[in-house]
């Protein structure tokens, strides 16, 4: 899967700093037609029949630099490399629990770094600054069911792909996810003669409980 990043953003604030808008993650130059990314991404998902898999994800532009700017072992190794593990999904007498080995981004927060998949075009601050881009090391995933998934992971830190201290981070996760119905019901009251006199016109919308007629 390929895809491709570009963007125009002009700030009406005018920055001091002349084409550069100050605590902007991706999106940071100002007044011109830039590009961020370009990305292929090659997987190989692991399954009961062939139960190794890889995922190695190619980057190039700015977004790369920017992602990698803290490594230990510079940008000029790793920084192309967004993504690269190879995977073993073990057999199991119930569920799936599947292993992950190499460099992945990480789970917390709620954006990414591709546009593409992310809410807003634009980052939070706490994506820019308070949590990681990306780990290496190892990571384990087990689902005992389509509804619930544990996951853990022993990573050299934040975003050193080359270690820099001799401590090392532990990650846990709980994924739950739930099919809520929400109800939705559109009702109409029309207006009807009845004995020379009149009933009341009401219409609503009827969503989950809130009763917005009126």
């Amino acid at each position: 899967v390929g895809t491709a990043d570009m963007y125009y953003s002009y700030n009406f604030n005018h920055p001091h700093t002349a084409d550069y808008t100050p605590l902007r993650n991706f999106d940071s130059q100002h007044n011109q037609f830039s590009f961020a990314l370009a990305e292929l991404a090659l997987s190989k998902p692991p399954t009961s029949d062939d139960r190794v898999g890889f995922r190695l994800d190619l980057d190039y532009g700015p977004t790369a630099a920017w992602v990698h700017g803290a490594e230990p072992g510079g940008l000029t190794i790793f920084q192309n490399i967004q993504q690269g593990y190879v995977s073993y999904l073990a057999p199991t007498a119930k569920g799936s629990l599947q292993f992950d080995f190499g460099k992945f981004v990480t789970q917390h927060g709620a954006e990414v770094i591709e546009t593409k998949d992310n809410w807003n075009y634009s980052r939070s601050l706490l994506f820019a600054l308070a949590i990681p881009y990306y780990h290496m090391g190892v990571r384990a995933s087990y689902a005992p069911n389509d509804k619930v998934t544990l996951a853990a992971a022993l990573v050299n830190g934040w975003n050193n792909v080359v270690e820099n201290n001799t401590g090392k981070t532990v990650g846990a996760q709980v994924l739950v996810q739930r099919r809520v119905v929400v109800p939705i019901v559109v009702r109409e009251r029309r207006v009807i003669p009845l004995l020379g006199k009149r009933r009341s016109d009401r219409r609503g919308l009827h969503i989950g409980g809130l009763d917005t007629a009126r």
